[in-house]
């Protein structure tokens, strides 16, 4: 008996293992953990991101995650084909269809992650080829380089040595060393919702107790807000409290020019970047050591085509991002994409 019992812990070890350190593992887990009424159900994302990371009940609102409408579209030609490399700013606010965008007659969206088996190629009759390059602006700082953007584009090297040996060495390392082994371990084993009450009890004991605030999340000054601790700590890159140097945003648009020229020699047209400010450069635009990273950017770029939507983003600022998410609502991301619209109607036919 008690050998077929440590077989079975170790059958079950072995497959928590699997699937942990299994990309298409934790795709299903995932699917799984948010269909409605799941046994292996979780909340973490049900009430936002940052609910799901801080567990604080006063911010358990549920998070309307329906797609943004689009407006019926004024451009009559539909000259563009539209490729977008995003992130979830845009893949969790739009559907990613042409009936959003001006001028657009087909669209393909690329995650940042993205890492093609095949060499990238247009298949799209030839139509005038645009490539949007969008980002939430806590990440802009460490994704705009060529490099990150010919990664999406073109198939990586082939490994050489494929001696069976060497295949499971790589396999094993893969396993051992899997870069998010460690929290997908913890999604696997405590992300259910029966927790859920356990985990909201110890974080609002730390903080009415002890003052402190659950890792990876900061309270708003006025308490109705949750910010993404990255986004308010100010000697971390992307941070809108991160001293920013002059030289620094100079090499960040020489770095976008090099961007443009590689994905003109590639056959685009045109490129458009637009960086999404962190709600907290929006909200929080009182504090004195918020560092205008955006706007002083957008001051610098030139020629190049740029979509800013902070300004437009603070008017009635609260209503335009959740409260426990690290994301805009449906509501702010209407607003860019209007500003987006207007670029690509401006676009040489």
């Amino acid at each position: 008996m008690k050998k077929l019992l440590a077989v079975l812990v170790f059958v079950l070890c072995a497959g928590l293992l699997m699937v942990s350190s299994s990309q298409s593992g934790m795709s299903w887990l995932t699917h799984a953990r948010y269909q409605p009424n799941s046994l292996l159900g979780s909340d973490k994302y049900l009430y936002g991101d940052l609910y799901g990371i801080s567990y604080l009940s006063n911010f358990k609102y549920i998070k309307d995650v329906s797609a943004v409408r689009p407006d019926e579209l004024i451009s009559k030609q539909k000259d563009i084909s539209l490729y977008v490399i995003g992130d979830s700013y845009f893949y969790s606010s739009f559907e990613i269809i042409p009936a959003y965008f001006e001028r657009v007659n087909s669209i393909q969206f690329f995650k940042w992650d993205h890492s093609p088996e095949v060499t990238f190629k247009f298949t799209q009759a030839r139509t005038k080829r645009v490539l949007l390059v969008e980002s939430v602006e806590r990440n802009v700082l460490n994704l705009m380089y060529k490099e990150r953007v010919a990664a999406i584009f073109e198939k990586p090297e082939v490994i050489q040595n494929k001696s069976v040996f060497a295949q499971i060495n790589r396999s094993i390392k893969q396993i051992l060393y899997h870069p998010t082994l460690e929290e997908n371990l913890s999604f696997a084993l405590f992300d259910l919702a029966l927790f859920s009450k356990f985990k909201e009890l110890k974080a609002e004991l730390n903080l009415s107790l002890f003052g402190r605030e659950p890792a990876g999340v900061k309270l708003a000054k006025s308490k109705d807000f949750l910010y993404l601790d990255q986004t308010v700590d100010s000697v971390a890159d992307g941070s809108s409290f991160q001293v920013v140097s002059e030289m620094r945003l100079a090499e960040l648009v020489q770095n976008m020019r090099q961007i443009e020229d590689y994905a003109k020699k590639m056959g685009f047209d045109e490129v458009i970047f637009s960086f999404i400010p962190n709600p907290v450069s929006v909200l929080a635009t009182e504090d004195k050591s918020y560092n205008q990273f955006i706007p002083r950017l957008e001051n610098k770029v030139g020629s190049i085509h740029f979509v800013n939507p902070t300004d437009e983003l603070k008017q009635q600022a609260k209503q335009n991002f959740f409260k426990s998410d690290s994301h805009w609502n449906q509501r702010g991301a209407k607003i860019w994409l209007d500003l987006l619209n207007k670029q690509l109607l401006s676009l040489p036919k």
